[in-house]
């Protein structure tokens, strides 16, 4: 009798003892970079036990039930510390360097913030009908939030995928898979402002999170990105170069002649204190007009409408004769931009495309951008372009017809396309693994840095132009059936840039609640927006669609109620009915299970 007594008050004790202690978790990172921190020491205040974080900047100590207070020292950073209450065991720490900005700069690119490097690996083309190629899309998975809770991509503007979808639609075919991006879809329609005008920053987000409609036991979670715009005060000069693909390939209605009437609606966005000069580019690349001021509309327009086609494609030469000039006309604090306009097809090959790069990554230290203007049907090459949007620290659009290119140089989207108001920006995501078993990034796949954020194989971040408004979403698995604790924290999103105007970068970072919403409650843009991903996703044929099909689509937009961009979200519904007739009879694309 006297051995069970003890056996008891011994599992007691052992009990009592367990219930004092608790296991802390979380990932330490770099500030500004938001780089994940290998081997940095962490122990408990008054703890001579310690843990280092692993390669992906994880740790995970035994630490007392109550509330702590936890060290955290890397050599070459500021010793860092942060209290952890009772009903938190998972954390985000950020650590300042402690070298100087020229320090930083002389040991090598920041993560997130990279430089020019040297390496990396191209986008595999895939061929479609006509001779048009693509580049080939591997979906994001889920990634379990336990083993790879940080998540990283570029903020890019390109919207070419949805002019190209509509082009295809209208023409009463389904596009090619590898046609849909995901991400520009989203990001051509326009959605309502977050800025906040009482902030001073270049650059404003808002997290929100909300059941998912086409899975309902997962959330949904958008953060919406935005540039501020451009004071109505405020002219930057601009310094423009047209690089004009007049080959063989640009003789048809929907190229060459498309590209002269959104060069018009450009040139009378322009005046005196602008320059702007044209080189085209057939079997060589010839300076047509030299810079000339933009108020010179006649002129301009002159030899611009003079333009024709014909003859081989020497699309290298080009970019380097552009480029060379925009850096011998460069405007300080001016809007420095290569406008390039093709279909695409160059003379350069698939093992030149490491030669491409390094001609236009040498640029980047220059302040000048490149963006590229896609048209035509049939031997349209989507992959190549791109490439060279994104490596040219640039955006991409596509032309489908006259409406695009009189919209895409308009007044109301001119600073948004053309003048830059941040480069270098990326979004990044650290998930709480006790709220998130899983997530899912839809869209960006040909941008994201990867699970342990090596960048040596990734291009610079994104440029954005003033007043830009970009959209990301994130399908969650939550942990638990349960609904989690409103105040505990989900997840922690972290966004990076750097001010065009004067080389500043910048880090806002913010706390996700895990407040859920119902997705009928959330806001109206969330929901347009949730409608354009799973438009994409059965586009896509993705394997992520659950009870999503066609008619949830077109509910979900068209509940929508005191919308302020009405005739945008009826031309989408309407492209949305003419996919629906598209369809096989049997459905098999609806995206129903």
């Amino acid at each position: 009798m006297k051995w069970r007594l003890l056996l008891i008050f011994f599992c007691l004790w052992a009990l009592d003892g367990l219930a004092q202690f608790r296991h802390v978790s979380g990932v330490v990172l770099d500030s500004p970079a938001v780089r994940l921190l290998t081997g940095v020491t962490v122990n408990c205040d008054g703890d001579t036990a310690s843990v280092t974080t692993d390669e992906e900047g994880r740790f995970e100590l035994r630490v007392p039930s109550d509330k702590v207070f936890l060290r955290f020292r890397l050599p070459g950073y500021k010793a860092a510390g942060k209290r952890i209450p009772p009903h938190e065991n998972f954390t985000t720490i950020f650590l300042s360097t402690t070298r100087t900005p020229d320090e930083r700069k002389a040991g090598g690119p920041v993560a997130g913030i990279p430089g020019a490097s040297s390496s990396g690996r191209f986008p595999i083309a895939v061929n479609a009908p006509h001779n048009e190629s693509y580049e080939h899309i591997t979906e994001n998975p889920f990634e379990p939030a336990a083993r790879f809770p940080f998540s990283s991509f570029t903020l890019n503007a390109d919207d070419a995928s949805y002019c190209n979808v509509r082009r295809f639609i209208t023409r009463g075919v389904l596009p090619p898979v590898e046609a849909v991006r995901i991400e520009e879809m989203i990001n051509y329609l326009p959605y309502q402002s977050i800025m906040d005008s009482v902030l001073h920053q270049a650059m404003s987000f808002q997290p929100e999170v909300t059941t998912c409609p086409w899975e309902p036991s997962h959330w949904l979670m958008r953060v919406a990105v935005e540039a501020k715009k451009l004071a109505v005060d405020t002219a930057l000069p601009n310094n423009l170069v047209l690089l004009v693909d007049i080959s063989g390939s640009m003789d048809a209605p929907n190229k060459l002649p498309l590209l002269k009437k959104a060069f018009s609606v450009l040139v009378k966005q322009l005046d005196a204190s602008d320059r702007v000069a044209v080189i085209v580019y057939s079997g060589s690349a010839t300076m047509v007009l030299p810079p000339t001021p933009g108020n010179q509309k006649r002129k301009i327009m002159g030899v611009i409408g003079n333009l024709y086609a014909g003859g081989s494609t020497a699309g290298k030469a080009g970019i380097e004769m552009a480029f060379k000039l925009a850096k011998a006309n460069f405007r300080e604090r001016g809007n420095n931009r290569v406008i390039m306009a093709t279909d695409g097809d160059f003379n350069v090959g698939q093992s030149s495309d490491d030669v491409m790069r390094q001609l236009i990554i040498r640029y980047h230290d220059w302040g000048i951008y490149l963006t590229c203007v896609g048209v035509g049907i049939g031997n349209y090459k989507d992959s190549k372009l791109e490439t060279l949007a994104k490596w040219g620290q640039g955006n991409f659009i596509y032309l489908d017809d006259e409406a695009e290119a009189e919209r895409v140089f308009s007044r109301e989207e001119f600073d948004k396309i053309l003048v830059t108001c941040v480069r270098n920006a990326s979004l990044k995501a650290i998930f709480n693994p006790e709220i998130v078993k899983s997530y899912r990034l839809i869209g960006y796949e040909s941008r994201p840095y990867g699970k342990t954020d090596s960048l040596q194989s990734n291009p610079p971040g994104g440029e954005l132009g003033f007043g830009q408004h970009i959209t990301a979403f994130y399908e969650l698995d939550p942990a638990r059936k349960t609904a989690p604790d409103p105040s505990a924290v989900m997840a922690t999103i972290a966004l990076q840039y750097q001010k065009a105007s004067d080389g500043s970068r910048h880090l806002l970072v913010r706390r996700v609640p895990a407040h859920v919403i119902p997705f009928s409650k959330a806001g109206q843009h969330l929901q347009f927006a949730a409608g354009v991903a799973l438009f994409g996703m059965l586009l896509r044929h993705s394997g992520y669609t659950g009870k999503g099909n066609f008619v949830m689509v077109k509910k979900m937009v068209a509940r929508l109620k005191g919308r302020p961009y009405r005739q945008e979200h009826k031309a989408f519904l309407k492209l949305v009915q003419k996919t629906v007739r598209l369809l096989p009879k049997s459905g098999a694309l609806t995206g129903a299970r």
